[in-house]
């Protein structure tokens, strides 16, 4: 007999809930090499860097300030900023806000050299990103629009309305 598998649906307000200490976090799923968390911002955390990993901070609720050598942003919900490896940085909120983080989780190993290595100093500029005003601009279904970059990875955002294109067939002789 054939075990069936479902699919996991992770409740992030839920998962939130559970964290009560500033700076802890959880991990939430993992999508190939990528690892996607989530952390409670309350306080001010230490200026650090990662020599190895970009980061991408997207806001779920509260409001919070990322503070870094190139500038300084304050994202809310559905907004968003890549930090680029390499770029010393800090989160700070006043109040309890829930944070996801997506990182690249890999064995510096397992890219065979095929990386970026640090940010470029002419980038020098942090980039807020709404994706919900980003969801007003996507027009067209299943035509993926490009949200940032993190790592080696593309951050898309997709219209699924109606019938996608994967699925639209031709007949098969029989």
């Amino acid at each position: 007999m054939a075990q069936t598998s479902k699919l996991e649906v992770i409740r992030i307000a839920e998962q939130g809930a559970r964290l009560s200490q500033p700076f802890t976090m959880i991990d939430l799923a993992q999508i190939d090499d990528l690892m996607l968390s989530i952390y409670l911002c309350q306080g001010t955390l230490q200026t650090h860097r990662h020599v190895d990993q970009d980061e991408l901070f997207l806001v779920h609720s509260g409001a919070i300030s990322l503070e870094s050598e190139w500038g300084d942003v304050v994202l809310r919900p559905h907004e968003l900023a890549v930090v680029p490896k390499g770029v010393g940085h800090r989160s700070a909120s006043l109040l309890p806000s829930l944070v996801l983080l997506l990182q690249p989780r890999v064995v510096v190993d397992r890219r065979n050299g095929d990386r970026r290595l640090f940010a470029l100093k002419a980038e020098k500029r942090l980039e807020k990103i709404n994706l919900s005003a980003m969801g007003h601009q996507v027009v067209v279904p299943f035509s993926p629009v490009l949200v940032a970059h993190l790592d080696t990875f593309a951050i898309q955002l997709t219209l699924c309305e109606g019938v996608g294109p994967w699925q639209q067939r031709a007949a098969r002789p029989v």
